[in-house]
């Protein structure tokens, strides 16, 4: 809608590389709705564990 470049979801858990959103969403790192927003979107989701970048730099 707003013509964003790419989503980051910031996140307390890692969401392993190349996981499908299907695949972190049977496993709760994501809503299960998430899914099919993603699909949607126009433009590239990504996760960070925010959580374990704050915990590094305390």
């Amino acid at each position: 809608m707003f013509g964003a470049e790419r989503l980051v979801l910031l996140k307390s858990v890692d969401v392993p590389t190349g996981s499908s959103w299907e695949d972190a969403a049977a496993n709760g790192w994501v809503d299960a709705h998430f899914p099919r927003v993603a699909a949607l979107l126009r433009c590239p989701v990504g996760a960070v564990n925010f959580r374990a970048k704050l915990d590094a730099h305390a």
